[in-house]
């Protein structure tokens, strides 16, 4: 083989690997490109899921304060009703220990 054949082949080589080279930087960009891409995604994904999150808990706790508050009329208002059922039945006794003791004539 002659010199200039084996230059020529080595050239040729040497232009392959540039062009092979050039091939990998590129790619190597577009995927450090796509990593970055996908982390914005993530932590916006993330971001979205935290706020829902932080609604839902609000929610949830208006909600149950609501309940809180409903639970506490409805237990005050059976609390007055349990009160003036028991006067009523207070007001009895005390008329019917006033008969017995005293007489059915006898009224205070």
């Amino acid at each position: 083989m002659s010199v200039k054949l084996i230059l020529t082949l080595t050239l040729a080589k040497l232009q392959k690997l540039i062009k092979a080279d050039e091939i990998y930087k590129q790619y190597d960009e577009k995927l450090k490109d796509a990593r970055i891409s996908a982390q914005t995604v993530i932590g916006q994904s993330e971001k979205e899921a935290k706020e829902v999150v932080a609604q839902e808990i609000g929610q949830a706790r208006k909600d149950a304060a609501n309940l809180i508050e409903k639970t506490n009329k409805e237990l005050e208002a059976q609390k007055s009703l349990a009160l003036e059922k028991l006067e009523t039945q207070v007001d009895e006794l005390i008329q019917l220990i006033k008969e017995k003791l005293l007489g059915k004539e006898a009224v205070l």
